[in-house]
């Protein structure tokens, strides 16, 4: 399949996925005067637009270094899954975040969830299990960084950032 192709695919799908994120977004962040067609075209556009993005990205760098799509090509699909999962999870955590000041543990802890049980997936398909350990590792690593931090500084910071922290880790470790 072409690189256009799968791009193509991802950004459909992330379309669709787009439906579902701003359904999660009015479930988490109400607004006063609402939420009218053109907040639902901004969250279905920008979700298929991420979703191409990052299979473009997962497609040119060889499975961002972990596995290449013909190496070991289910790997690399449960693999890019697990990153359009971050980036669904990112993009309902902006917009929720900017209306609410709140990162509900509803989005962020399933997507959590869900990326870990796709990189494992992925491992068990053929991509290497260090970078499983690896991605781990970083997200409890930032995880308690990031609850040192908020135990320092009183306000500065919430509980669902330091969630967050360790979604970002487990991503930045796999990578």
């Amino acid at each position: 399949m072409s690189e256009f192709a799968v791009m193509l695919l991802a950004g459909l799908a992330g379309l669709a996925v787009g439906l579902g994120i701003d359904r999660l977004i009015v479930r988490h962040a109400p607004v006063r005067a609402g939420h009218g067609p053109r907040d639902r075209a901004f969250t279905v556009t920008a979700t298929g637009l991420s979703f191409a993005l990052v299979a473009l990205l997962c497609l040119r760098t060889g499975g961002l270094g972990v596995t290449a799509p013909r190496d070991a090509p289910l790997a690399f699909g449960l693999a890019t899954a697990a990153l359009l999962v971050i980036a669904a999870a990112g993009l309902a955590l902006t917009v929720i975040d900017m209306r609410t000041h709140r990162l509900p543990n509803a989005v962020v802890l399933p997507a959590l969830a869900a990326s870990v049980a796709l990189f494992a997936a992925s491992c068990l398909a053929g991509a290497p299990w260090s970078a499983l350990v690896r991605a781990v590792t970083a997200g409890a690593v930032v995880f308690t960084a990031f609850a040192l931090l908020r135990l320092a500084g009183r306000g500065a910071m919430g509980g669902g950032d330091v969630k967050l922290a360790a979604l970002l880790g487990v991503a930045l470790g796999w990578v």
